[in-house]
């Protein structure tokens, strides 16, 4: 293989790690999207712990269980539009927990964002077994890694106390 050749492939992996690296991060930055609004919500929707701790558990059984559905609908219609359609459920999510006034549509809300983040193994995996080789998948582990912490230091930023600056946050995503 001439040097070209091998830098143009290394390249284009490295563009694939980073490019799956940013969806995969946004995956996680939406893990993230219920838990620093649970004061806010409680104090304003009179919600309790355990109603809180309900969202979160809609949002991990649904992602969990979507996950394996996802695998059948990335062979089917490849893992790009299954990614793409994920990262919009995920935007949506955000947008309606902006408008949220009541319980039931937090439910909703939890419910769509789980089906969102259920994409991202089954579609990041198969696009990276497909343009990336050898040993740099452990590549992507690491710059996973990195967004993850991004992200979850981008959430920290946000001032959530009013119905006002959470709608904000939700819009901002």
């Amino acid at each position: 293989m001439s040097t070209a050749t091998l830098q143009t492939s290394l390249r284009r992996e490295a563009e694939t790690i980073g490019w799956i690296s940013l969806a995969h991060g946004t995956s996680h930055f939406f893990h993230l999207l219920l838990p620093p609004l649970f004061p806010t919500l409680m104090s304003q929707l009179g919600l309790t712990f355990t109603q809180c701790g309900l969202l979160m558990s809609v949002f991990f059984i649904v992602s969990g269980v979507g996950q394996a559905l996802a695998g059948f609908v990335v062979d089917r219609a490849g893992p790009l539009p299954v990614l793409l359609s994920g990262i919009g459920a995920l935007a949506c999510a955000g947008m309606l927990l902006g408008w949220s006034t009541s319980y039931d549509q937090l439910l909703v809300v939890a419910a769509i964002a789980g089906a969102g983040n259920s994409i991202f193994h089954p579609a990041d995996f198969t696009i990276l077994n497909r343009n990336v080789t050898g040993s740099r998948p452990g590549d992507f582990v690491c710059a996973e890694g990195c967004a993850v912490r991004a992200a979850a230091a981008r959430r920290g930023c946000h001032k959530t106390r009013t119905p006002r600056g959470r709608r904000r946050l939700a819009l901002r995503l």
